[in-house]
C-alpha cells in the first residue's frame, strides 16, 4: 500500500494521488494533524510468534505498507482538555515519542525517510555538504549576533549582501531581499531570531532542480527586466520559464550532494552566473513542483508516481 504523510489541502499530494487512482493504485493519506485528537495511533510488538506486530494510525493499518512519501507532516494538535501548560508539554512530549515510534516500526521505502529529511532541512548543514561534493555556494553567515551581522555586510559591501528567512509559511512569508543603506539599523532585530545572510551572487539564470529518484528535472527562469531579481517566486508571473539542460558536471555533483544527505526527493535551487557557473542556494526536501511542471511540461508528478508504485511493489 501506497502511504503519503501531508495534509487534505496539499494539491501536490492531491495531484499524486489523482495519478495513482488513474492507474489503478490504492493509497491512503494521514495527516497528523489529526493526532491525537481524530486519529489514535496503535503500535503492537509481541513476543509471541503467533501474534502479528500492530502498527495503525487511525483507521488505517499500516502493517501492509510498501512505501511511505513523507511528504508535508503537520504539527500534532493536543485535546483542549490538557489544559494545564505542565500537562500540555508532557503531553506533546508523549505524542511526539509516539508517532515517531510508530514510523520506526514501519519496514517501508521511504521518500525521504524521516530523520535524514529533518536533518537535510537544516541550512547549515545543507550548506557544508553541498561545499563538500564540490558544488559552488555563496559565503553564508548565519547569526543572531547583530555585530557580527554588521561585520559581514560591512566586509561584503551593503548592496552585495542578500537576507532571508529559514522558511516560509503562507501566514509569515518572505521573500529573499538584498540589503540597503537605510536597513543597517534593522540588523539590531537579529537578537530576535537568527538570520541567513549571504553575498549577492549575480546571476543571468535561476534553475530550480527537482530530483525524484535518479530522475532529474531542471528548469531554468529567466526574469523579466527590470523586475525582482533576488526571489524569483516574486516576479514568476512575467518570467520565461522552460526546461533546462544541466552540465554533466553539475549533475553528477548534485547526485553526491543527494547520496550525502539521503533524500530521494529533493527541490534545489540554483543560480547560474554569466561566466556558466552554477551557485548551490539549498535544498528543500519537500519542495514544490507543480509550479515548474505546469509551466516548463516536464512530468514530475508522473516521476514521483513511478517511483512510488515501483517501490511500492517491491516492498
Amino acid at each position: 500500500m501506497i502511504t503519503i504523510v501531508s495534509e487534505p489541502a496539499d494539491d501536490h499530494a492531491a495531484a499524486v494521488l489523482r495519478v495513482l487512482e488513474q492507474r489503478g493504485h490504492s493509497a491512503c493519506l494521514l495527516d497528523t494533524s489529526s493526532f491525537p485528537t481524530k486519529s489514535p495511533i496503535v503500535i503492537g510488538v509481541h513476543e509471541l510468534s503467533s501474534e502479528e506486530d500492530e502498527a495503525r494510525f487511525g483507521p488505517h493499518s499500516l502493517r501492509d505498507a510498501g512505501v511511505v512519501w513523507w511528504r508535508r507532516p503537520q504539527p500534532i494538535a493536543l485535546h483542549d482538555e490538557v489544559g494545564d501548560s505542565a500537562a500540555r508539554e508532557f503531553s506533546f512530549g508523549e505524542c511526539l515519542a509516539g508517532l515517531s515510534g510508530l514510523w520506526g516500526t514501519l519496514d517501508v521505502a521511504w521518500m525521504n525517510d524521516p530523520s535524514r529529511d529533518e536533518e537535510a532541512n537544516r541550512k547549515p548543514y545543507q550548506l557544508r555538504a553541498a561545499r563538500r561534493v564540490g558544488l559552488t555556494i555563496p559565503r553564508t553567515l548565519i547569526t543572531s549576533d547583530p555585530a557580527a551581522a554588521e561585520r559581514f555586510v560591512r566586509e561584503q559591501g551593503v548592496s552585495n549582501v542578500i537576507y532571508k528567512a529559514f522558511t516560509a509559511t503562507e501566514r509569515a512569508w518572505r521573500e529573499t531581499r538584498r540589503m540597503r543603506e537605510g536597513e543597517l539599523d534593522l540588523l539590531r532585530s537579529v537578537r530576535f531570531a537568527p538570520v541567513i545572510f549571504q553575498s549577492l551572487v549575480e546571476a543571468e539564470l535561476d534553475v530550480r532542480v527537482t530530483v525524484v529518484g535518479e530522475k532529474i528535472f531542471a528548469t531554468a527562469v529567466r526574469i523579466a527586466r527590470g523586475d525582482y531579481r533576488y526571489d524569483y517566486r516574486v516576479g514568476l508571473h512575467d518570467a520565461v520559464v522552460e526546461a533546462h539542460s544541466l552540465p554533466p558536471p553539475v549533475v553528477e555533483k548534485i547526485r553526491r550532494l543527494m547520496d550525502r544527505l539521503g533524500l530521494v526527493y529533493g527541490a534545489l535551487d540554483f543560480r547560474r552566473t554569466a561566466r556558466g557557473d552554477y551557485v548551490f542556494l539549498e535544498v528543500n526536501p519537500s519542495g514544490q513542483w507543480l509550479f515548474m511542471e505546469d509551466r516548463s511540461a516536464q512530468p514530475i508528478t508522473e516521476a514521483v508516481v513511478d517511483w512510488l508504485v515501483a517501490h511500492d511493489a517491491a516492498g
